[in-house]
C-alpha cells in the first residue's frame, strides 16, 4: 500500500512522490518473489480536499493510473476524486479492500501521540 503526496517527481527515490513510491513498492513485491504480470491494483484517493489551491488529488490519481497503464498492472477497483477523505482497509491476503467516506477531515480519529524519548528523538509524521 502506497500513500504519496505528491504527483510530480522531484528527484530520483523520493518517496513522497508517485513516481518514485510506486516504483519502489513494485520493485519490493518483485524482490520478495511477487511476478509483474500478475500483479493488480485497487486505487484510492486523490480527492480535493482544500479549495482553492491546485487540485493535487487529482494530479496524484492521474500520476497513478499512468504508471499501472505504463507498467501493465492491471486496475482492479478504484475510487479516485471527489472531496471527501477516506479511510481504507485492505486484506491482502484476499485482496478485499473497504473503503469508508468521510464528510470532514475532523472525522479521521488521531493516533496517540508517542512520546519522545529524553535521549533527543523525533516524531515524524
Amino acid at each position: 500500500m502506497n500513500h504519496f503526496l505528491l504527483p510530480d517527481q522531484a528527484g530520483a527515490g523520493d518517496i513522497r512522490h508517485a513516481g518514485a513510491a510506486m516504483e519502489r513498492l513494485v520493485n519490493s513485491l518483485i524482490k520478495q518473489g511477487a511476478q509483474r504480470g500478475r500483479m493488480e491494483a485497487k486505487l484510492f484517493g486523490g480527492a480535493r480536499m482544500l479549495a482553492g489551491l491546485p487540485d493535487i488529488g487529482h494530479r496524484n490519481g492521474e500520476a497513478a493510473l499512468s504508471f499501472l497503464a505504463s507498467e501493465g498492472i492491471a486496475l482492479r477497483a478504484q475510487s479516485i476524486g471527489g472531496t471527501q477523505a477516506r479511510r481504507i482497509r485492505y486484506w491482502p491476503a484476499s485482496g478485499k479492500a473497504l473503503q469508508l467516506l468521510l464528510d470532514r477531515a475532523d472525522d479521521i480519529p488521531l493516533p496517540p501521540r508517542p512520546a519522545i524519548a529524553a535521549h533527543g528523538s523525533i516524531e515524524l509524521f
